[in-house]
């Protein structure tokens, strides 16, 4: 499937990425959503992001301009494996 975007690409123009980069975030998704972990301790309950959920809505960010790629600083506060972290690298 060289050269099409997966269903989770953003349809508009302004804020593209390259299939590979897609292909990229695909990978990452299925790696990480298949080793979810939560825990219970002192602090509350905790449980590790979903990346499916977070790449569903990326081009919509991405749509919104609330991300915009080699602009956006990220930064993960969360108390995981920093999934997220990987994932907003690409």
């Amino acid at each position: 499937m060289t050269g099409q975007r997966s269903s989770s690409a953003p349809r508009s123009p302004l804020f593209s990425l390259p299939p590979s980069t897609w292909k990229a975030l695909e990978e990452v998704v299925r790696f990480y959503d298949g080793r979810r972990v939560g825990d219970r301790g002192p602090l509350g309950f905790r449980r590790s992001t979903r990346l499916s959920v977070l790449l569903k809505g990326l081009g919509r960010l991405m749509e919104e301009a609330a991300l915009e790629p080699d602009k956006t600083c990220f930064l993960d506060l969360g108390c995981g494996d920093g999934r997220v972290n990987v994932f907003f690298s690409y």
